[in-house]
């Protein structure tokens, strides 16, 4: 939504609840474009500095920029890196069976006449019920 639109939102909101909701997301959608813009200006700088750089033949200049874009790729790694974590745990969870279907190994396995214990041992697992 644009700016205009939130505020009047804001405004016409009757419930303080709704109220205080939509400026915290206001707030936190102004924050999230106020760093995406620092970034890309700073990485817009660092480019017109290598081009300015390139025309000069300046090989310091060069090497300063290689080493602020190389900080610049580690930061986005760190932050990234969260992400990529959460991916792995969704990957593991993936391979957990679901209650239901373990379940269903125990109730068939009982049913073959083999007690609960061997059952629930038997139907642990990522491989329960297969």
């Amino acid at each position: 939504l644009a700016a205009s639109k939130f505020d009047a939102l804001i405004k016409n909101s009757t419930s303080k609840e709704a109220n205080h909701r939509l400026s915290m997301l206001k707030h936190r959608s102004d924050r999230e474009y106020k760093k995406r813009y620092a970034v890309q200006h700073n990485q817009l700088e660092m480019m017109r500095t290598v081009v300015s750089a390139l025309k000069k033949g300046d090989v310091k200049a060069l090497e300063k920029a290689q080493e602020a874009l190389q900080a610049s790729m580690k930061a986005m790694q760190k932050q990234n890196g969260n992400f990529l974590h959460l991916l792995q745990i969704g990957h593991e969870l993936q391979a957990k069976d679901c209650p239901y279907c373990a379940a269903q190994c125990i109730e068939k396995c009982h049913n073959e006449g083999k007690p609960y214990v061997e059952c629930l041992t038997s139907c642990d697992g990522p491989t329960a019920g297969k």
